[in-house]
């Protein structure tokens, strides 16, 4: 019999609904009051590989928070928060 230490390490990816909050999904708010920085930092201290994004929520992030001044840019900062706090 193996023990726990033996046991696959399963990637867990938090989907949208599951981190972003108090939103309201196809009825009103669909962005997070959260800040991305904030919930990727939750996340990997709770142990999840990856966050998902719905499309308002990614452009909410674009439009103010994300630092840069090119879309290009602001994507980079996003890959640079995920690759601090360790989340591929």
């Amino acid at each position: 019999m193996s023990g726990a230490t033996d046991l696959p390490r399963h990637e867990l990816i938090a989907a949208s609904w599951t981190q972003a909050g108090p939103t309201a999904p196809y009825a009103g708010r669909n962005w997070s009051p959260w800040t991305f920085e904030r919930r990727v930092a939750g996340l990997r201290r709770a142990g999840f590989s990856g966050i998902g994004l719905v499309q308002e929520d990614l452009a909410y992030i674009l439009a103010n928070e994300a630092a840069g001044s090119s879309r290009e840019a602001k994507l980079h900062w996003m890959r640079e928060v995920l690759d601090r706090e360790g989340l591929p």
